[in-house]
């Protein structure tokens, strides 16, 4: 039988006492290989870039979408909501985890914030998943059928170029979010 070392020993599994704890969160909240973190960064800036031709096109195109203009200003209102929720995300939930990683009470306190930190681990890990499925769902799939119905029913000497940067911005972020969440399906499956 192996030797498990005194408490507070880098062999240990407790948390150590003098960090209060954050020695087991920092081990709870590893961070995923690089080419999947390569793959968030990647993704993060398109879904900024999306946002931004989704305003783009409303502002600067007006011409071009006055038919659809309900259908895209109904298409930027919700990637505005997304951007949104991502920022709530990333920003709210880690400000509030510190409260909850953090009791006042020491003994049984020192126990949960192990606990804790796997549990904010596993909810940020669904909240982005979600928001990532809500995207494609609710703002690329849709953006798809309403840039193209606009390239084509647009008469010829109107600038479509937005919406056909648009266009190709949705279906590279939609082949991201798909790339993302099947290596991290793979990686939490062999994580197991």
């Amino acid at each position: 039988m192996a030797s498990r070392g005194p408490p507070g020993s880098s062999s240990s599994s407790q948390p150590r006492p003098e960090l209060g704890g954050a020695q087991a969160h920092a081990d709870d909240l590893r961070l995923p290989p690089a080419d999947v973190r390569g793959s968030l960064v990647c993704l993060e800036c398109l879904r900024i870039l999306d946002w931004a031709t989704e305003l783009i096109k409303l502002l600067a195109n007006y011409e071009a979408c006055k038919q659809y203009y309900t259908w895209v200003a109904l298409s930027l209102a919700v990637a505005t909501v997304l951007q949104f929720q991502r920022v709530v995300e990333l920003v709210l939930l880690p400000v509030l985890s510190v409260s909850w990683r953090w009791p006042a009470q020491r003994g049984a306190g020192e126990a949960c914030k192990s606990e804790l930190g796997l549990v904010f681990g596993a909810v940020r890990a669904h909240a982005t998943a979600a928001n990532v499925a809500y995207q494609a769902v609710f703002e690329d799939v849709p953006n798809f059928f309403i840039d193209m119905a606009i390239i084509v029913n647009t008469p010829d000497q109107v600038d479509v170029t937005w919406f056909w940067v648009s266009f190709f911005v949705s279906v590279l972020n939609f082949f991201t979010i798909c790339y993302v969440m099947v290596k991290e399906v793979n990686l939490a499956e062999t994580a197991r």
